[in-house]
């Protein structure tokens, strides 16, 4: 069958959502480097490490590296507030308001 442009844009997802077809977002573990189990100390050294390797600064004229950075910076949003953690770990980034502006607190 034709390749469709909106297929080209999800992908079937694995580790905690697996088989479900979404728009690729990354896992926020994953951006930064750390286990689902991770301790909110080990969260903030990954961020730390992340962010100053990321940073714009550190990355002049890099939109790729500005942008990772951006993603990098609302992981640690999330993970490093238990209660908002808590809604990622059950429902994934539409749990704590993944682009649609909710999940307030």
């Amino acid at each position: 069958w034709p390749a469709s442009p909106l297929l080209t844009t999800l992908t079937v997802g694995t580790g905690r959502f697996p088989g479900i077809l979404y728009p690729y977002m990354a896992d926020f573990y994953d951006l930064l480097g750390v286990s689902s189990s991770a301790s909110a100390d080990e969260i903030k050294k990954a961020y730390r490490q992340r962010a100053r390797e990321l940073h714009p600064d550190a990355n002049p004229d890099d939109a790729e590296a500005e942008g990772k950075f951006k993603e990098v910076a609302r992981a640690y949003q999330v993970l490093s507030d238990a209660k908002q953690r808590q809604r990622y770990d059950q429902f994934g980034e539409a749990g704590v308001g993944g682009g649609s502006g909710g999940g307030g607190g």
